[in-house]
């Protein structure tokens, strides 16, 4: 009888308690040997922050898979650098500097995956960090195996696939489950979890909906008491004493468990070290903070200026509301769409000349990716207004012609309620009825003719969930769950992964 090979893996993610117990439980059974684990869990052998920000440690330079570097760098480096951006807005870091922690990058995901015959690498999510991008594009180019995860917006489902450009079509992945009889109700609005509370927004960072001053200050205060704030602090320790607890141990070779109840590792050197570090942070925070309230400020000056104040919703118009950014949804899953303006201009150029775009900031965006040349360049496109963030979304939906999105969530709220969307990314819902993509192929007559059959609509998403795996990884997304238990859902995790790698 033959056994089971043990499979090599290269880890990034899995950081939550449940996620992680998921990986630890395929540990102890001897279904993977994990080379390397990238996170800020407390078993991950590699810190991911430092990999995030470009202050990893590496040993010399191995010139691993030359003879796929040049394809990678191509396709790759103007969407790292995109994602790399999201971490330092103000670290003041060049186009040069991108250059070289991407191939910093490069030589050491290469050589990982060569000198430790990597059979699997494993994604909690779609690459949209930067150095996760590297790893699964030098990966694909090795013909390593790769499974990425994407928690959908539906309780206790995820998607999976093997390659990142299925995503939306699924077209690789078999049905692995019965179909389920899921109904769907025909109206735009929902309960989103993400979204349940926009008044606090008011009281967030930087965002472009606060009220006065008084309120930034209010924000500044509330932060201090929330947990995650407390957690990143938490973890901050653990990382910081864990690879700093002796002058030799490298974040890339660091395996060990540090408790900061034992009072051993707190000697002279280190707690100098900490106090030098923290200070230095400090200093850096305090400036990039200064810089990025003033950022902020000319940000919020700029939209006011630029809302349309009387709302027509009897007029012929497409609605497109703003992705929050950064993030995935449009760094990972966008494309070139990643500048939505660019999706507006040419929305632009094929509706009708008396159409208009009404153009909605996402209510929780901040200053980031909304510089005054963002705001100038929207001013240039004649039949653009834009509405106040907190105008009903809902309003704009039924009353628009059909809604145009990257791969945002109001796609789905339009089809479900029976109105068209076009889309310029790659959305989870993308093969559904009522959904147009837009290439050079696309004719407006196509999208303003069709008309949604509801019943059609329920029995693809249906089939397309037949896809999904049962179970949370994103632990964001628990709280859909009734009665989320972490150790149920660690082995329910396990078990479907177990299955695909095999």
């Amino acid at each position: 009888m033959a056994t089971k090979k043990t499979k090599n893996v290269v880890i990034w993610g899995f950081d939550s308690e449940s996620a992680a117990q998921a990986i630890n439980i395929l540990k102890e059974k001897n279904i993977i040997d994990v080379k390397a684990w990238i996170g800020s869990a407390p078993e991950c052998t590699h810190d991911m922050i430092s990999f995030l920000v470009g202050d990893f440690k590496k040993d010399l330079y191995h010139g691993s898979a030359q003879n796929i570097y040049d394809e990678i760098f191509r396709s790759s480096t103007y969407q790292f650098m995109d994602m790399m951006s999201r971490h330092s807005f103000y670290a003041e870091k060049s186009f040069h500097d991108y250059l070289n922690i991407f191939n910093m990058q490069f030589d050491l995901f290469s050589n990982l995956l060569t000198k430790n015959n990597i059979d699997v690498v494993l994604f909690s999510n779609l690459p949209h960090e930067g150095p996760d991008l590297v790893l699964y594009k030098i990966a694909k180019k090795l013909n390593v195996k790769t499974i990425m995860f994407y928690q959908t917006m539906f309780p206790n489902k995820f998607f999976y696939l093997f390659n990142v450009d299925d995503f939306g079509k699924f077209n690789e992945i078999e049905p692995i489950g019965e179909i389920s009889n899921l109904k769907i109700e025909k109206r735009h609005e929902k309960n989103l979890f993400y979204m349940a509370d926009m008044k606090q927004y008011r009281y967030e960072f930087f965002s472009l909906q606060s009220g006065s001053f008084g309120s930034f200050v209010l924000s500044l205060l509330f932060s201090l008491f929330k947990r995650k704030n407390y957690l990143v602090l938490k973890g901050f320790l653990q990382r910081y004493f864990k690879y700093n607890v002796s002058k030799n141990d490298s974040p890339l070779q660091s395996k060990h468990q540090i408790d900061l109840t034992n009072k051993c590792v707190y000697s002279p050197r280190i707690i100098y070290s900490l106090v030098k570090d923290l200070f230095m942070r400090f200093r850096s925070f305090s400036k990039r903070f200064l810089q990025r309230y003033s950022n902020y400020r000319e940000s919020k000056k700029n939209l006011l200026n630029i809302l349309t104040k009387q709302i027509d919703l009897t007029k012929k118009f497409v609605y497109f509301p703003l992705h929050m950014q950064p993030e995935l949804t449009t760094s990972g899953l966008g494309g070139i769409y990643v500048d939505q303006l660019l999706a507006i201009e040419r929305l632009s150029k094929i509706i009708p000349d008396d159409w208009c775009i009404y153009v909605k900031e996402n209510p929780k965006q901040t200053e980031l990716m909304r510089g005054k040349w963002f705001f100038a360049r929207l001013r240039l496109i004649k039949n653009v207004k834009v509405v106040p963030p907190d105008f009903d979304t809902y309003s704009l939906i039924k009353n628009s012609i059909f809604v145009a999105t990257i791969t945002g969530t109001a796609g789905w709220e339009a089809i479900s309620g029976g109105k068209n969307v076009l889309v310029f990314g790659n959305p989870e819902y993308k093969s559904l009825p009522g959904v147009f993509s837009y290439d050079e192929d696309f004719k407006l007559e196509d999208i303003l003719n069709y008309k949604i059959n509801h019943d059609e609509l329920e029995r693809e998403l249906n089939l397309l969930l037949c896809k999904a795996g049962d179970g949370v990884i994103d632990e964001s997304y628990s709280v859909m769950v009734e009665n989320f238990d972490i150790t149920d859902n660690a082995l329910s995790v396990a078990t479907f992964i177990e299955r695909l790698i095999k």
